[in-house]
């Protein structure tokens, strides 16, 4: 019988935050906490690729610091979704008829980011690393309909299915001890119940499918089967507590009003309504990323709106030199932010920078006020 891990950590993304996990992971080692098992989501997906795929944290800030992945984030372009019209113009439309996930919506060509498919190509070191040196679980989806059934209604049926892409050893850990205790909040949504555990996709395949997401980015095509990405469950704190004695989570930032509508309309349920249950649950220790962005601003990838083009842009920095400073800057966050989570001690949840009534519930924000928190 495999037996749990020691200490795990969820990296769930929200944007190109792969500097910050690395950093906040070489903090965890250098105090004492280094994670055995990570559990990667979304953007955390191809995190967790790179720190799983390098076997020391100077590995691991050169590679993220060198041209070949510098020149892959440079292959990512805007879809002609990104005009302003078109945004505003889906969305009401999935206001009024969506409201309740009513129809298939069309993840297969309304997204604004356009990443490559084929990551191998790209990413050639990556792809032929050792690793893994880190038992880890890549989360993401099945997609259970077809192309030609997009617009249809829902009618109670599921879309798509939750998959655990992993290795062999870690499958037989998962299937002894994963209860598959779900939240409720999954319950009447298009998520299926099942759950399926994959051994068959590769590491870097399996986190460019988790990347994959709803309104933002391209679904994935590999071996005859549609993938999309993690944001189905992006922070399993149930897989997590199921697999290891010490679990370490992010305090993360609100889901914004467009991204709180598309994951409603496409999967049918609240991503703020479960990051308010998640920020509930006791946690061996907390690491407060919710201000990630606008500390981070001008030094983060991300999307900007022009006002004269009426169109969203992709702020990618021009230069490499620029590209490299601005990893040092995600790295030294994300180290001094796991750092900080460690020596708060135990479940302490105060240092939250951006609590607020979308992301926290009112008995989470009290017993941070009582605790001194900073509102």
């Amino acid at each position: 019988m495999e037996e749990k891990k020691e200490r795990a950590i969820i990296f769930s993304g929200g944007g190109s935050r792969f500097a910050i996990y690395a950093g906040i992971y070489a903090a965890l080692e250098e105090l004492g906490h280094k994670p055995d098992l990570i559990i990667g989501s979304c953007g955390g997906g191809m995190a967790t690729n790179i720190i799983s795929s390098f076997e020391t944290n100077i590995e691991r800030k050169e590679y993220l610091k060198s041209l070949e992945f510098y020149n892959f984030i440079k292959k990512f372009s805007l879809t002609k979704e990104r005009k302003l019209y078109k945004i505003g113009l889906d969305f009401k439309i999935r206001g009024i008829r969506n409201k309740k996930n009513n129809y298939i919506e069309d993840i297969f060509n309304k997204y604004l980011l356009d990443i490559p498919e084929n990551v191998e190509d790209f990413l050639p070191i990556l792809a032929k690393s050792q690793g893994p040196y880190i038992s880890n679980i890549i989360i993401g989806s099945k997609i259970l309909f077809n192309k030609f059934e997009v617009g249809e209604k829902v009618n109670g049926r599921k879309l798509y299915k939750e998959i655990y892409m992993t290795d062999i050893k870690t499958k037989k850990l998962i299937e002894e001890n994963w209860l598959s205790q779900k939240s409720k909040i999954f319950l009447n949504s298009s998520l299926s119940e099942k759950i399926e555990i994959r051994t068959d996709i590769p590491l870097l395949k399996a986190s460019r499918i988790s990347v994959s997401d709803i309104f933002y980015t391209n679904p994935v095509f590999y071996n005859g089967e549609n993938f999309s990405g993690g944001f189905v469950d992006l922070i399993p704190i149930e897989l997590a507590k199921s697999l290891s004695k010490e679990v370490i989570l992010e305090l993360k930032q609100k889901y914004k009003k467009i991204e709180e509508i598309a994951l409603i309309s496409t999967v049918g349920y609240s991503g703020n309504e479960r990051m308010r249950e998640v920020h509930d649950f006791n946690a061996d220790y907390w690491i407060d990323t919710s201000d990630a962005a606008k500390n981070l601003k001008g030094s983060y990838i991300s999307t900007k709106i022009n006002l004269f083009k009426f169109q969203v842009e992709l702020s990618i920095p021009e230069t490499y030199e620029k590209y490299k400073n601005d990893v040092d800057i995600q790295w030294d966050y994300g180290y001094q932010r796991g750092k900080e989570a460690i020596l708060s001690g135990k479940n302490n949840k105060k240092k939250m920078r951006d609590a607020n009534f979308l992301n926290t519930s009112e008995e989470f924000r009290n017993k941070r006020n009582l605790s001194g928190g900073k509102n």
